[in-house]
C-alpha cells in the first residue's frame, strides 16, 4: 500500500512566499523503491524525503534531505541564508537563526504526515502480534 496521496507525489506539501525575497516549495514524502518489483521492497527502510525548490529573483535553487525520523526533518533548517543565517519552517510560520542546527522545541506534524506514522504504528503492532514467540 502506498503512502502517497493520489492526487500528488508527496505526502504534504506547500508553498510559502518569503518576505517577498522568494517563493519557497516544501514537500515531504514517503521514500520508496524505484519499482514497485524490487526484491527488497518489503525490507526498505521507513525513511522520509523532503524537496526544498528557492524561487527568488536570483534564480532557482533546490536541495534534498533524507532521514528515517520525520520529527528531526521537520525540525532542520529548510534554507541557509546569504547572511549566515538559517531559515526554519515552524508550523505556519518561517524563523531563523544564527545557525544550522536543529530547530530546538516542537515543529508540529502535518495531519496528512501524522496519518502516515498511524499507520505504520499500527503495521508495527500487528507484526508483533503475528511474530512467533
Amino acid at each position: 500500500m502506498s503512502d502517497l496521496d493520489p492526487r500528488s507525489p508527496f505526502t504534504h506539501e506547500r508553498w510559502e512566499p518569503f518576505l517577498n525575497r522568494a517563493l519557497v516549495y516544501v514537500g515531504y514524502r514517503v521514500m520508496e523503491p524505484f519499482r514497485d518489483d524490487d526484491p527488497e521492497k518489503e525490507n526498505f527502510p521507513k525513511s522520509w524525503v523532503r524537496i526544498v525548490i528557492w524561487f527568488s529573483p536570483s534564480g532557482l535553487s533546490w536541495h534534498v534531505n533524507v532521514h528515517s525520523d520525520i520529527r528531526t526533518l521537520l525540525r532542520a533548517g529548510v534554507q541557509g541564508l546569504s547572511n549566515g543565517t538559517s531559515l526554519y519552517l515552524v508550523g505556519d510560520r518561517w524563523e531563523s537563526r544564527e545557525d544550522d542546527a536543529l530547530w530546538v522545541g516542537e515543529v508540529p506534524i502535518p495531519p496528512s504526515i501524522q496519518a502516515v506514522l498511524d499507520r505504520w504504528a499500527r503495521e508495527d503492532e500487528t507484526k508483533g502480534k503475528q511474530a512467533p514467540g
